[in-house]
Order: C-alpha cells, then sequence, then structure tokens
C-alpha cells in the first residue's frame, strides 16, 4: 500500500514534466511500465537478498506510479478528443463498461489463477505487454 501509494503521487507530479505531442504515446508507455512493474514482482522477490528486501517495494511503485501516469493520460486524452456536450455521456459509459466487466474478470481469473501463486503477475505483466503491443502495432 505504502509503495504504491507513494508511486502514485510521485509520478502524478511528474505527470507536469513528461510533453509528448500525442497523447495515445504517454498511454502506450504508461502501460508498458505498468506491465513491467507487474513482472518485477514476483522476479525481485526470488531473486533479491535479505539486506536488499526494501527494493522490493519498486515494482509496487512502479504499478501504483504507471496506473496513476495512465489514468491521467487517458482521461485528458479522452477530454481533449471529445466534444465538451458529450463528456459526461462518454464517462459514464466508460464507468459503466469497466464496473460491468469487473465481476466477469474477478470471476474468470478468480478461476483460472491461484492467489498463493506469484507467477500469476507474470501473466498479467507479459499480457498487457502483449495486449499494448498489439495496439501500437496496429495504430501506427
Amino acid at each position: 500500500m505504502i509503495g504504491e501509494s507513494s508511486g502514485s503521487i510521485l509520478f502524478s507530479f511528474l505527470d507536469n514534466k513528461i510533453k509528448f505531442k500525442q497523447g495515445r504515446l504517454k498511454i502506450i508507455i504508461s502501460l508498458y511500465g505498468l506491465g513491467v512493474g507487474l513482472v518485477l514482482l514476483p522476479v525481485l522477490g526470488e531473486i533479491m537478498p535479505l539486506n536488499l528486501a526494501w527494493s522490493i517495494y519498486l515494482p509496487f511503485i512502479l504499478v501504483g506510479g504507471f496506473l496513476a501516469l495512465f489514468n491521467i493520460s487517458f482521461y485528458t486524452y479522452i477530454q481533449y478528443i471529445c466534444d465538451n456536450k458529450y463528456l459526461g455521456r462518454v464517462f459514464s459509459v466508460i464507468f459503466t463498461v469497466a464496473i460491468l466487466f469487473m465481476p466477469l474478470g474477478s470471476f474468470i481469473f478468480g478461476q483460472v489463477m491461484s492467489i498463493n501463486n506469484l507467477s500469476c503477475f507474470v501473466v498479467a505483466g507479459v499480457g498487457i505487454f502483449i495486449l499494448n503491443t498489439g495496439y501500437a502495432w496496429l495504430h501506427k
């Protein structure tokens, strides 16, 4: 919790410093970073010696930070491309779809993956990485 929260705060401050001409590029980079953070969680847990145990916070900082960066970039991009009179409806549809699919995703991944196995973070991180690469490749 502490690592993820501090990563969110840190990356939110850094968001103003990162300037891209295309809003989609920041979204793509934040998703890659999110995938890397998820993959690093079990990897660092296995290879870190006990005297460097504090470094296990790094993946949590990265996940929280890149998730905050994604949310800021995504909603800014939506506000930029959408007409002002439709913004409320667009955000309502986004939140409704997200809330509708959360139980389905929880059920499917609860059946497929074990909560005691940290390799599920690697699967999720690699999945985000692959889907993001496919999106970036299709929308050059």
